[in-house]
């Protein structure tokens, strides 16, 4: 249900750099992410390509997304100097945990996400 062109999206709602923590080592990491009408795309550079996707989250399986007042820090050394831009999207079977540079552009990529949040659910019921 992605619309590509070669292989690409081309249907972007939102992208940008955003930080994401790794679900096994719970490091940070800088990705581009984009937004599609069901999905959610990382990378490690800012491309469409989505052979080159380092994560797809399926937006079919997430419940819901909210802001993260009380994140854990760890002592990686490629966490994030600010987390107070944390918003977490809880799926079915994982969590996935991203870090904006503002609250603004936290709150954007939560409205953004919760719209198709709420385009999935209509989608399958």
């Amino acid at each position: 249900q992605v619309a590509t062109n070669n292989g690409q999206l081309n249907q972007p709602i939102i992208r940008g750099w955003l930080q994401k923590r790794s679900r096994h080592m719970k490091q940070w990491r800088k990705r581009w992410v984009v937004l599609e009408e069901f999905a959610i795309y990382t990378f490690k550079t800012d491309t469409n390509q989505i052979s080159q996707a380092t994560e797809i989250i399926d937006l079919h399986t997430a419940i819901y997304i909210k802001p993260l007042n009380d994140i854990e820090p760890n002592h990686s050394t490629k966490m994030p100097s600010d987390l107070s831009h944390c918003f977490e999207i809880y799926c079915t079977n994982v969590t996935f945990i991203f870090n904006a540079e503002t609250k603004k552009e936290m709150n954007l990529w939560i409205k953004y996400i919760e719209r198709q949040l709420f385009k999935t659910y209509l989608d399958t019921n």
